[in-house]
């Protein structure tokens, strides 16, 4: 199951940079749970905890209301059960400044029968490694 949550998650990667320009392809939802848990609430910017369908167009709402446009790079994809961890450097576009922000960041994505259940945003591959009992 490992392999195919890694494709799952890939896929997801490959439409993010619609999601945060806040238009949520139908194949979001059909790779997510319809009560998936977002958890950003380690962000920096703009931290929160979103719950469903319904919460995953919320968060691409406020996306799209700070970033014109944006892109998650993964370094690598980290397969451990039902969790997938991924290390990203995020490429934002501000929308009122015009200016590039660059992060880097780690994405924890949990899986049950082949659908996201949860995401968890760390600021680093470390404490996302160790979320999920692993160490670097």
């Amino acid at each position: 199951m490992s392999q195919e949550n890694v494709e799952v998650v890939q896929r997801v990667y490959a439409l993010l940079a619609d999601v945060v320009r806040g238009q949520l392809d139908d194949v979001v939802f059909e790779l997510t749970d319809p009560n998936i848990v977002w958890d950003v609430s380690r962000r920096t910017f703009d931290p929160g905890v979103f719950h469903g369908h319904q919460g995953l167009r919320d968060f691409a709402a406020r996306l799209a209301e700070v970033w014109e446009s944006g892109r998650a790079e993964p370094a690598e994809f980290i397969a451990t059960g039902d969790e997938v961890v991924v290390p990203v450097r995020l490429h934002l576009v501000s929308r009122t400044q015009g200016n590039t922000v660059t992060a880097n960041a780690a994405h924890v994505w949990s899986l049950r029968e082949g659908k996201i259940i949860r995401h968890r945003a760390f600021q680093t591959k470390a404490e996302a490694l160790e979320a999920v009992g692993l160490r670097e």
